[in-house]
């Protein structure tokens, strides 16, 4: 049995579902975003990695504007925010969560807004 059946996919975590409630519920907003999902074989240490990475190369090349990453909103990546909240905070890089419905939810950590 491959891990894919022990696992089958769960659409709400997959990246095309976070870019599009993220998408939707900033509406007009002129966000950078680097955003994430999961497969059944990645892990979501992993996928924070990527995701903080592709922030850090996005925060470079556009320093006066908003960039945010979107993670699903599942427990470990919440840890993973929550870990980062200082060095997120000072490169004013905001986390949102999606859940499976859609819904998106602000991280608590998010720098203040202006």
């Amino acid at each position: 049995m491959t891990l894919a059946e022990k696992a089958p996919l769960d659409v709400s975590r997959t990246e095309q579902h976070v870019r599009e409630a993220l998408e939707r519920w900033l509406e007009q907003r002129h966000v950078h975003l680097s955003v994430a999902g999961f497969t059944a074989d990645v892990q979501p240490r992993a996928v924070f990695s990527e995701v903080l990475r592709r922030s850090l190369q996005l925060r470079q090349g556009n320093p006066l504007d908003e960039v945010a990453i979107g993670l699903p909103d599942v427990p470990r990546c919440r840890s993973l925010v929550a870990g980062s909240e200082t060095t997120l905070r000072s490169l004013r890089i905001d986390a949102y969560f999606v859940r499976p419905d859609g819904c998106v939810e602000p991280s608590p950590h998010n720098h203040p807004a202006d």
